[in-house]
């Protein structure tokens, strides 16, 4: 915590000596998997998985290895998701949720569980999201992004958004552009990110099979 504190503080000292023009990059990169959990009666929720890159990965370990052996145990997972995760609440967990185009809470993140391995960490966590299923068409918008700029997640390949359907059910998921959420902080600071600007929205419609 101490080390990405001390980025924090060095990044918002950068912006504090170039106020006029400020080139800014992500510290952190997060490929993520989303899946999406249908019952009979509709949306249960969302799980998600983070894995994160290899340095970061390290200082994570570092910090929370408590007995040196390479890898998070079950007794250290507590201190890991309270000094690691539990902050992140107060960004949604970098989960932007809009269901029917109205802005959805997040509620708070459960089943939480990490793990290390080919120097990789991988955080996995679930959120509840109940909406019950209809014959009309439930459009749930999903965006995985960080608000202060620190991080960038990006799905982790082209089979990263999955969904669980069951047989009663129609679903369909696809990849758009969120326009409502995209890399522009400030005026006069310039982003050092690729194009598109917008960041990809995951996209799922639902709703109850004709008999």
């Amino acid at each position: 915590m101490i080390r990405v504190a001390l980025r924090c503080s060095l990044l918002l000292l950068g912006i504090a000596l170039f106020p006029t023009t400020v080139f800014a990059h992500p510290v952190v990169d997060i490929s993520y998997w989303l899946g999406f959990k249908l019952d009979s009666k509709g949306l249960e929720g969302i799980d998600e998985t983070r894995e994160f890159d290899q340095n970061h990965s390290a200082q994570i370990l570092q910090m929370f290895d408590a007995n040196h052996d390479g890898k998070i145990e079950p007794s250290e997972l507590p201190a890991l998701e309270q000094g690691h995760f539990d902050h992140l609440k107060q960004y949604s967990y970098f989960t932007t949720i809009v269901i029917d185009e109205k802005a959805a809470s997040t509620g708070t993140a459960s089943e939480f569980s990490a793990d290390y391995h080919d120097n990789r960490m991988f955080h996995h966590f679930h959120i509840t999201l109940r909406i019950s299923a209809s014959r009309e068409e439930h459009e749930v918008d999903v965006t995985i992004w960080d608000p202060t700029y620190f991080t960038d997640l990006e799905p982790a390949d082209s089979n990263a958004i999955s969904v669980q359907v069951p047989e009663n059910l129609t679903a369909k998921i696809y990849t758009a552009n969120d326009h409502r959420h995209f890399y522009n902080m400030a005026p006069d600071v310039i982003l050092i990110k690729k194009p598109p600007f917008y960041l990809p929205m995951q996209v799922l419609k639902f709703k109850i099979s004709q008999p």
